[in-house]
């Protein structure tokens, strides 16, 4: 796909969503950014890439295509039923998790942000248990990585760091309310960057920055839309509060660049990108785990040996706990690696629901996904309750890790969600009933 049609298919998106949908931060916009820039950094072949085929090409365009006309038939539909289909107001009252102020829901920040970084210290106790002491941890990062992934440190408590990712998205919420960036929204963030420092990787580190920075727009939007922040801060501070999420979700992805001492000395390199060899936040391996992802999916189309159960990839969480029943094999946590010229195995989603769904695949799985998002979207702004905001966050999640992977395969997904799902409505009427004691208590008194 040449950059001019990228390109055009992005103004176009841009413009058409914000007058379809009422805001730019929506999944149209983010589904076709995302993948532009994938699209121009592969193309501008910093590596000696290898050429993607013209049918890969049609895969990814017939993809954005099915998306977009899962968003515009809610859209029309919505239109022929009579409802508006922009500028969305609330009608509901601010939600109870607001109550005292945040209060409770900066107690459940916290509350999650210590299981998470209790796990991360335990972590790092294991490590410091194996190789003697934190200098040589740090030394020897790259044997960490490479154990970690091949799953040879025991001991390590599993699942427990999740929390952190729980705890991110009610710290997105918080402020969103406060319309700032507080110590207690980044304690969540803190911990996941603590516990990825334990294992030398950045993809949770990614996950973390994504799902704060949508939940905080989201729910911007669902505060706008009901005219019920009080606080009424200029917008400066919330403009400062992603300026610096975006500060230290770089500086936390250098940190672990600088320790695991990637490796940058690509014989496929030009000599422009090898100039940025000892680069602290532009280098090869960062060019490379930004742009690669394409071709990887030219190969797996041109090779065509993947095979996959039902939903293997998509679901793998299941699958896995299925496997400790024996119900079917374990199957494998990484995907297969393929030559672009050096080895590579993230393939975009478009990869993975092949594998998963075939052919067909390719047109429903787009097109439910742009559908269902769209239908929460207004779900939640009409309305504003937490299960649907829950369910409209990890979809803009998967949107916005599609140029990468098909995110509903790891467990940080799949958990968190499920978690979350269950905990925000809790949240919802624990504060409620607080607040209802503490008001009767008072009527009492008087």
């Amino acid at each position: 796909m040449p950059q001019a049609i990228a390109f055009g298919l992005l103004v176009f998106t841009l413009f058409f969503s914000k007058h379809m949908l009422g805001r730019w931060f929506n999944h149209l916009n983010i589904y076709v950014t995302v993948w532009f820039v994938v699209i121009y950094l592969y193309q501008l072949k910093l590596m000696n890439y290898v050429e993607v085929t013209s049918f890969t090409w049609g895969v990814i365009l017939f993809g954005y295509m099915s998306f977009l006309m899962g968003t515009i038939i809610v859209v029309v539909a919505r239109l022929n039923f009579g409802k508006k289909n922009i500028n969305v107001v609330c009608k509901n009252e601010l939600s109870s998790l607001f109550i005292f102020d945040g209060n409770i829901l900066k107690y459940f920040i916290l509350f999650f942000s210590i299981i998470g970084l209790m796990n991360a210290l335990q972590h790092w106790y294991i490590l410091i248990q194996e190789f003697g002491d934190i200098k040589t941890v740090l030394i020897k990062a790259n044997l960490v990585y490479r154990l970690r992934t091949e799953g040879e440190i025991k001991g390590v408590i599993p699942y427990l760091y999740i929390s952190s990712y729980v705890g991110v998205v009610l710290s997105g919420i918080y402020s969103a309310y406060k319309n700032k960036l507080t110590l207690v929204a980044v304690f969540p963030f803190l911990a996941i960057i603590m516990k990825e420092l334990a294992s030398f990787g950045r993809a949770g580190i990614l996950i973390g920055f994504l799902q704060f920075i949508i939940s905080f727009f989201l729910y911007k939007y669902y505060l706008n839309s009901i005219n019920r922040n009080k606080k009424n801060v200029p917008k400066k501070n919330a403009v400062i509060a992603f300026l610096l999420m975006i500060a230290l979700f770089i500086g936390a992805l250098t940190l672990v660049k600088s320790f695991r001492g990637t490796y940058e000395t690509f014989k496929a390199s030009t000599s422009s990108l090898k100039k940025f060899n000892n680069g602290a936040v532009v280098s090869p391996s960062i060019y490379l785990y930004m742009s690669s992802h394409i071709g990887v999916l030219s190969k797996y189309f041109e090779k065509d040996t993947e095979r996959a159960i039902l939903g293997e990839n998509s679901f793998q969480p299941i699958y896995n706990l299925l496997s400790k029943f024996e119900v079917v094999d374990h199957p494998d946590f990484y995907q297969r690696g393929y030559w672009i010229p050096m080895w590579t195995n993230t393939g975009t989603y478009l990869r993975e629901i092949h594998a998963d769904f075939g052919d067909t695949g390719l047109l429903i799985v787009p097109f439910l996904l742009g559908l269902i998002t769209t239908f929460y979207w207004f779900r939640f702004y009409e309305n504003g309750k937490s299960f649907d905001f829950t369910i409209l966050v990890y979809l803009y999640l998967i949107i916005s890790m599609s140029f990468l992977v098909m995110i509903t395969r790891t467990s940080v997904w799949f958990i968190s969600f499920l978690t979350l799902l269950i905990l925000l409505p809790l949240i919802e009427k624990i504060t409620f009933i607080i607040s209802k004691d503490i008001i009767e208590k008072r009527y009492t008194r008087r």
